[in-house]
């Protein structure tokens, strides 16, 4: 009688481990379900009413995100005033906490030597090489103040930032859109460590950048 027993108490937990698989499988094709009409209907809304949106002054953003943005907004009930604050809030976080934690130049001897290490091993290898860098311009709102400043060659008003390595290193982006790569170099904290590194004998190790770069015993352009 006892090992009938066992013997029907695990024929019992098999019968419910092959529920359980079976409650699983029907709940994911459930879900994909909901997703795929939440899509279809997504898509369908939207082919729908761009017609009617062709023609509104633009805002810099395509319609589809227009469109994702203000349907995300409804589906979670949130004001815009709350998202706005929300952004806020999170930004300044990052910036303050984590910003200097994870965007860092190396300046240590160690982090220097890991940073040639992988450009030593590139595809195309540039030995002595830490960093490569560049500017890229992100589009604002006109500022109020001096506005004229932040036109960019495009014709479009932005912050010209400089960032280093596919791994950002270094962010610099306090500069308006009508200053130019040089400039915004010439002024940075980058520059000063490279200068203060060279200046206290270290050699063959630079910075690779484009022509909008000065050739420096440190950038390489």
């Amino acid at each position: 009688i006892y090992m009938a027993l066992e013997f029907l108490r695990w024929e019992l937990m098999q019968l419910e481990e092959r529920v359980r698989l079976q409650e699983r499988r029907i709940e994911r094709i459930i879900l994909r379900d909901e997703q795929f009409l939440l899509i279809s209907l997504l898509k369908n809304l939207f082919s729908c009413s761009a017609p009617l949106l062709q023609g509104q002054r633009s805002s810099g953003l395509s319609l589809e995100v227009q469109f994702l943005v203000t349907v995300i907004l409804f589906l979670l009930n949130i004001s815009q005033p709350s998202v706005s604050r929300s952004i806020s809030i999170i930004t300044n976080a990052i910036n303050q906490r984590l910003f200097r934690q994870w965007v860092k130049f190396p300046m240590k001897a160690v982090e220097r030597q890991i940073a040639r290490q992988k450009f030593e091993v590139a595809p195309q290898p540039f030995e002595g090489t830490l960093v490569a860098i560049d500017c890229t311009h992100i589009n604002i709102l006109a500022p109020v103040v001096h506005e004229e400043s932040y036109i960019n060659h495009h014709g479009n008003h932005s912050l010209n930032v400089q960032a280093g390595y596919l791994k950002i290193l270094n962010m610099n982006a306090k500069y308006p859109g009508a200053r130019n790569d040089a400039y915004i170099w010439r002024m940075s904290a980058v520059r000063r460590g490279m200068k203060f590194h060279f200046n206290n004998g270290e050699r063959c190790t630079w910075l690779i950048g484009n022509a909008g770069y000065p050739l420096e015993p440190w950038p390489m352009t």
